[in-house]
């Protein structure tokens, strides 16, 4: 039995020997019908092989019956008749082979349109693969770009705030010092109103006193004025003969006559006064005789509202605290 590494070597060897036989049969029975009828027709000899199976080798090496001897006639025509039947396996086995090109032929073609096909899908993958390559570098450019535009957008973004924080903060400081001139001018402002009030309250504060010792010394020039008239006064009557006359004369003034004759009638009242010249009461200490007359004079004592008396207390006391007065009008 052959090894598995000798089995080609072995199915190559059949074919060979077979196509040899054939050959020489072929060769050997144009010989013959060249020898017996007119000029054969020449065989070019030629040599073809062909890949054949174990299979069909072992049933072309199969050895062949040896024709039996016949007669001459017969004999021939069964050399014919091989000769046919070998011719028409030849052709069988030209056209398995021919077959079997044609299929070797299209499993090739397959084969190199499988390559082409691989070469093509290799290639299209290749392509496909730089393609997304590329793609990915342009996408890898473009981030990039848009990275370097978003991080110079932030710069430019960053600058811009910091320009407006400075600017804030230079208006904040304007501002502040506005408002610390305008406290101080207000401050100022305030001082001067102050200062101008306090003068100004000084001066009326001088007018005042002025006005005052105007006041007084006019005040004062009066009461000497007075006490200079009183003491004039006093010259022509004494103090108590005055306000007794002052007393009566509010009597006078405040009586109403009672209807019927007075004439001649007088009335002893006694009146009792405060200091202020407020009377405290009164009373008829003697009568007129004419009780209507006497009323009438209590009357118009009650009817005066304040007497003159005079501010020395010791004269009020003495002379005027109970005074009495003769009404008897006219």
């Amino acid at each position: 039995m052959d090894s598995p590494g000798n089995q080609p070597k072995s199915g190559y060897i059949g074919p060979a020997l077979f196509s040899v036989i054939l050959h020489l049969g072929i060769a050997g029975l144009a010989f013959l019908g060249w020898s017996a009828h007119t000029p054969p027709t020449p065989v070019v000899p030629h040599m073809q092989a062909m890949v054949i199976d174990a299979e069909t080798l072992k049933q072309m090496t199969k050895p062949q019956p040896k024709p039996a001897v016949k007669k001459e006639e017969p004999k021939r025509e069964e050399e014919q008749k091989k000769q046919q039947d070998q011719e028409k396996q030849r052709q069988e086995e030209l056209k398995r082979q021919e077959q079997a090109k044609q299929e070797a032929e299209r499993k090739a073609a397959a084969e190199k349109k499988r390559e082409q096909e691989a070469i093509a899908l290799k290639k299209k993958q290749e392509e496909e693969r730089k393609k997304k390559e590329e793609e990915k570098r342009q996408e890898d450019e473009k981030r990039k770009a848009e990275e370097k535009k978003q991080a110079e957008e932030k710069r430019k973004a960053e600058e811009e705030r910091k320009k407006k924080e400075a600017e804030r903060k230079k208006k904040e400081e304007e501002k502040r010092l506005a408002e610390q001139k305008q406290k101080e001018l207000e401050r100022q402002m305030k001082e001067a109103r102050e200062k101008k009030r306090q003068e100004e309250l000084k001066k009326a504060e001088e007018l005042k006193m002025a006005q005052e010792a105007a006041e007084y010394e006019r005040r004062l020039q009066e009461q000497l004025e007075a006490e200079s008239s009183a003491q004039r006064q006093q010259r022509e009557l004494t103090e108590v003969e005055k306000y007794k006359a002052l007393i009566y004369s509010s009597l006078v003034q405040a009586w109403l006559q009672p209807p019927g004759e007075i004439k001649g009638l007088k009335a002893e009242l006694q009146l009792q006064l405060l200091p202020t010249g407020e009377l405290l009461s009164v009373k008829v200490v003697k009568s007129s005789g004419n009780s209507a007359f006497d009323q009438s004079a209590i009357g118009a004592a009650n009817a005066v509202r304040k007497y003159s008396v005079p501010s020395d207390p010791s004269l009020f006391n003495r002379e005027f605290r109970n005074v009495t007065i003769i009404f008897s009008p006219k």
